[in-house]
C-alpha cells in the first residue's frame, strides 16, 4: 500500500487493472478506524492484483480541488478498474461490502 500525491495516483489510477483509493485527513476519526480495516483488506487482495494507495485529502487539497472526485467527506473510498470508477463508499464502510466491490471489479 502507498501514500501517494493526488498527481501520483491520477497516473496510477489509469493503468489495466483494480485500484482502490482510500481519500482520508489525518484528524479524522472514521478515517483511523477504517484503518485496520482498510489495511486488511490490502493483505487479502494485493496478492490477487488489486492495487491500494491513499491519498492525505487535506494535505492535497481535494476539497478545493475540481478533479471529478466528489470528495466531500472523509474517509471516501473509491475503486477504479481500468481507469473508471465502479463503486464508492462514504465513511465507514463494512469490510464484507468493500470485499463485494473489490471481486466484483476482478
Amino acid at each position: 500500500m502507498k501514500d501517494l500525491t493526488l498527481k501520483e495516483f491520477e497516473q496510477i489510477k489509469n493503468n489495466k487493472g483494480v485500484v482502490i483509493v482510500d481519500f482520508y485527513t489525518t484528524w479524522c476519526g472514521d478515517c483511523h478506524m477504517m484503518k485496520p480495516v482498510f489495511d486488511n483488506l490490502a493483505n487479502e487482495y494485493e496478492p490477487k492484483g488489486v492495487n491500494f494507495v491513499t491519498v492525505d485529502a487535506e494535505k492535497n487539497s481535494i476539497f478545493q480541488t475540481s478533479g471529478g472526485y466528489d470528495v466531500l467527506k472523509v474517509p471516501t473510498f473509491i475503486v477504479f478498474k481500468d481507469g473508471k470508477e465502479v463503486d464508492r463508499g462514504v465513511e465507514y464502510q463494512p469490510i464484507d461490502l468493500m470485499k463485494e466491490w473489490l471481486d466484483k471489479a476482478l
